[in-house]
Parts: C-alpha cells; structure tokens; sequence
C-alpha cells in the first residue's frame, strides 16, 4: 500500500489515503512516539511521497508499549517511509531446533559399534557406558535469515564443532564427541545459528532446545535362593542371577515396584539393591503398611557392572521367603 503525504502551506503534514483505506485515530495515551515539533521536513513544496520527507532531528522513542519494543531511536535525514516501515514492518528472528543426535553406544569389551543411530530424545545411560557422537540433524526456520556457515553443535557451553552450513539437515562432525564418565553425571547437547537481523537488527545467536544424556546407578529388586552375602563375589552373584521384579537405571529418590512369582515362591528371599551413598530406606510400604521391619539389616557389598566401574551397594533382604504375594505393589522409600 503507497500512503501519499502532503505538505501543507501551514506547515502540517497530511496523509492521502489510496481508496478503500482509512484512518484510525488512537487514543492520545497509546501507541505514539513523541517527537520534537520541528523533526520533520518535506525536501519540496508541493504533494510529495514518504520518501521525500525526511527526519531533521533525531527522535527517541518513548512509548513503553510493546508494539514499539523493537525500535528506541531514529536519526536524523531517515526517511518518514523508513521511520513507518520499521515500526510496522518488525523484523522476526527466525529458529533452529535440534532434531536429533547420531550416537554409538560402547560395547561392554569397551569398543563401539561402526555405524551410529539417531536419537531425538534425553537417554539415561549406565555409569562407565561410552557413548560417541558422530552426527546431529537440525531443522532451520529460514535460512535466507542467517548467516551463512554459522550452525554450530555445543557439550554445555563447550563448542564442539562450528563452521556447518546454516540448512536443514544432518551435520556429521569431521571428529566424533566421546564421553565416557565414571560418576553419576549429564552433558547437554544444543545447536546455534547467527539471524543476521535483517537490514534493521543486529546478528543474533540463536539457540535450539538440548538433547541430554545422564548416567546413573543401576537399582534392581528380586528374589534369590541366597540367605547371606560372604563377600563380593557372592553379592555380585546375586545381583547378576537374581530374578529381577524392578532393574532400572535411576537416581535417589522413591519408587514402586510389583512382586513377581519369584518372591512370591517358598524358599526365596526379596533382595532390594541399589547404591550405598543413597542411604537407608526409611520404609518399604505394602499399602499404608510399613514392612522395614519385616528386612534383614542392610549390608554393604562392592559390585562391578558390565563397563567397569565399582561401585558399593547396599543389600537388603526380607527375613521369610515367599515374602509377598505377585502383584503386590510395594513402595521402596530412602
């Protein structure tokens, strides 16, 4: 749409209106910019376009509103046509996200596989278990917005690697990204562009979403034909053989777990193991029922898992065999 603007004799500005168009008056307390009185100036004197009219001294915008938050100042000798298009024409940063990681999983002989596969969300991993990041796939709002060559992958805040086209696609790293931590522990990948802000903003790094991996300690709960743990090796026995009703990877905090046939059988004992540093159980509930006191006291043994990292665990086990029921839910609380 072309607004035409006129110079008066009276030295006021009007504005001619194509047809169909008309003016909205708004009220006096929105949505302006105060200006001096003498900012602006026609370059003729007679009907004249937006072009013509130039700014002769600087304006700073006021307004708190948020339809102005993208503009503070305007120069002087800047066109009224470009004073109208950067406040109506607000420039829109675009985006990236990251869609996926290409990753190898480490083998328990501590190799890793040939090829990688994708994932697109967090994975919680066993502590000591490697992995190897190979690749990532983002997807770029609109490129012809970017700088060129500008995505880059980050650990954390740690650049990975930079330099890779600002497209939507899989990016492989000309080094793969090993981490192979022996300690409960995360890393977060992200991925960057620079907006380059068009002709009116500044560039801009642009950040997508994370993709986390997190390792943790191993807990299981089951039943076993054993009665005591000698040594090590007779706790890694159990842990290894025992038939599992819960074996998952997990932090300190509360869970449920469903008896099997296998604590509900004469002769076996329910083992309840996991990491010594979470500390004693302050109950195992049946129901509002707190059992605890239905457990041997806790022994504390040292297991090795598949990837090598040894770790003292805590071992609980119920004073009569064929303890529970299956199907029985019980509620493991520290």
């Amino acid at each position: 749409m072309n607004i035409e603007i006129v110079n008066g004799s009276d030295n006021t500005i009007s504005f001619n209106l194509p047809v169909n168009q008309k003016v909205i008056t708004l009220p006096s307390t929105e949505n302006f910019i105060t200006v001096q009185p003498t900012a602006l100036v026609a370059s003729v004197d007679t009907i004249t376009r937006g072009d013509d009219v130039d700014l002769a001294a600087d304006i700073n915008v006021t307004n708190t509103d948020g339809a102005f938050t993208h503009v503070s100042s305007f120069s002087a000798g800047t066109s009224l046509e470009s004073v109208l298009r950067q406040i109506l024409e607000k420039y829109n940063r675009t985006s990236i996200s990251l869609l996926g990681i290409s990753r190898a999983l480490q083998n328990t002989d501590n190799s890793y596989p040939v090829s990688s596969s994708e994932v697109t969300s967090n994975q919680t991993l066993e502590i000591g278990r490697g992995i190897r990041v190979d690749a990532f796939r983002v997807s770029i709002g609109d490129s012809s917005q970017t700088t060129d060559d500008s995505v880059k992958l980050l650990r954390g805040v740690t650049e990975v690697e930079t330099g890779f086209s600002d497209t939507t696609g899989t990016k492989t790293l000309s080094s793969p990204d090993t981490q192979d931590p022996g300690s409960i522990t995360s890393v977060s990948y992200k991925s960057t562009v620079i907006d380059d802000g068009g002709a009116s903003e500044p560039d801009e790094t642009l950040s997508s979403g994370v993709i986390k991996f997190e390792w943790k300690h191993r807990l299981r709960v089951g039943s076993s034909t054993s009665t005591a743990l000698a040594d090590d090796a007779a706790a890694q026995a159990l842990f290894d053989g025992m038939s599992t009703a819960f074996d998952e990877l997990r932090g300190e905090s509360n869970f449920n777990v469903t008896a099997n046939a296998g604590m509900d059988t004469a002769s076996n004992y329910t083992w309840v193991v996991y990491p010594a540093s979470f500390g004693d159980l302050s109950e195992i509930l049946l129901g509002a029922t707190d059992v605890l006191s239905d457990f041997e006291s806790p022994v504390d043994k040292n297991l090795t898992n598949d990837y090598g990292v040894t770790t003292s665990y805590r071992f609980y086990r119920s004073t009569f065999d064929d303890a529970f029921s299956s199907g029985q839910v019980l509620t493991i609380k520290f």
